[in-house]
């Protein structure tokens, strides 16, 4: 009788238990890297956190202008390291621990957009679960490196997805709804610039659910965000620069020309066979310009000119290097376990989509999967294999699909219970 009476109660402490147990095992998989070092034994090659680190030592000093003035990393992430340099003794340790904490409540916003959706707490319980126990996506959360606060922000964006379409049915609350999503996506663009591609299958998600007006002021919202970053670093920088001085390098890595990412995956074996290692000339120059002393929006544009100047002299080689890069992206090399899992993820998430397409149920989530996957492998196609990248966009929302069709599936069998004589 009180389980019928307080029902929200029992489902609170269901998904606090996945939040405790969680924090646990993170705190017991990821103790190398709780310390107040900027690089350690839990990931040695994360170099780019001493990056973060410089900009986030310049922003707490109040130097913007010399920390984000070339434009080759957005403010969001030096900023919350900023942050912890000014409130912590042991800055480092602390954005961690905090990194920690934000990832851990990505279950609860799994399990809020899973019920906004089916409309049953009991129907959201086994995607919750199979978010919390979804390792790569905890992975990062020693690392001081913008994944982690990516994937909690993709985790809020998902949940405002949810709550903008449910409130399509009544226009007026639709555009605080979305506005707040286009604010979520900025922040996610200044986390990382490469997290514009998730513009097209939200907009695409909000379309196909009926908000469309939501979905218009969702695009305006987030150019609205980014106008300030996309003026201020063009203007230090002499011309037109929309988000970030890296995309020019992450074009002419993504051409192969400078080899792959390890010796061991697909992208790297395709490299060698087309010989599209330190070829043609224009990757040779590129290669000797990085010693030079430019700047990053000198090396942008020299790096941009050597990537279109790889795909001129061999299309073909390059676009089948782009493909390998694509499938790497989802798995497909399968150097073992890991690789394993994650295309086990993929066939079961495509697998979910077409189901709740076929039974048209959730048709908006399906097609915002498929749209998420094709811009995925478009930007691992163009520029780097890096199975992060992968992670922090695809993983969440493949999860919560296939978690939609668990539900849905019980939703239908119960039913079907009823119905029975």
């Amino acid at each position: 009788m009180s389980g019928r009476r307080h029902p929200p109660l029992t489902w609170t402490a269901f998904v606090l238990c996945l939040v405790a147990g969680n924090l646990l095992l993170q705190l017991l998989l990821g103790g190398r890297g709780l310390d107040n070092q900027p690089v350690n034994a839990y990931r040695p090659t994360s170099s780019d956190a001493l990056v973060y680190i410089a900009q986030a030592q310049q922003a707490a000093a109040g130097e913007f202008y010399a920390a984000f003035a070339d434009g080759f990393r957005p403010p969001g992430y030096p900023l919350f390291l900023a942050v912890c340099l000014r409130l912590f003794a042991q800055p480092l340790l602390a954005a961690r621990l905090i990194q920690i904490g934000l990832t851990a409540l990505v279950i609860p916003l799994a399990f809020a957009t899973l019920r906004r959706a089916l409309g049953d707490p009991r129907r959201a319980a086994p995607g919750a679960l199979l978010v919390a126990l979804w390792l790569p996506l905890y992975y990062f959360s020693p690392v001081l490196m913008a994944e982690s606060l990516s994937i909690f922000l993709a985790a809020v964006a998902l949940w405002l997805m949810a709550r903008a379409v449910a409130a399509a049915v009544a226009p007026a609350a639709v555009a605080p709804a979305a506005v707040a999503l286009g604010a979520v996506a900025a922040a996610l663009v200044y986390a990382k610039p490469n997290h514009i591609f998730l513009a097209l299958p939200v907009a695409a998600f909000l379309w196909a659910g009926g908000a469309r007006r939501g979905a218009a002021i969702f695009v305006l919202t987030l150019a609205a965000a980014l106008l300030p970053w996309t003026a201020f670093i063009s203007a230090a920088n002499g011309r037109l620069i929309p988000l970030s001085t890296t995309s020019g390098v992450n074009l002419y890595l993504g051409t192969g020309a400078a080899g792959g990412d390890d010796a061991g995956d697909l992208p790297s074996a395709v490299a060698g066979r087309l010989g599209l290692v330190g070829a043609p000339p224009a990757a040779r120059a590129a290669a000797q310009a990085a010693q030079a002393a430019l700047s990053p929006s000198e090396q942008d544009s020299l790096y941009s000119g050597a990537a279109a100047e790889v795909w001129r002299a061999r299309p073909g080689a390059t676009a089948l290097y782009g493909l390998s890069k694509a499938a790497h992206a989802f798995g497909f090399s399968l150097r073992g376990g890991s690789d394993a899992v994650q295309v086990g993820l993929f066939v079961a998430a495509l697998a979910a989509s077409l189901w709740l397409w076929r039974a048209r149920r959730q048709r908006p989530w399906a097609l915002f999967l498929w749209v998420l996957i094709a811009v995925t492998a478009l930007q691992a196609f163009l520029f780097l294999s890096n199975q992060r990248f992968k992670v922090v966009v695809f993983d969440l929302p493949a999860l919560l699909v296939i978690g939609l069709a668990v539900g849905e599936w019980l939703g239908a069998r119960a039913g079907r219970a009823r119905n029975s004589p």
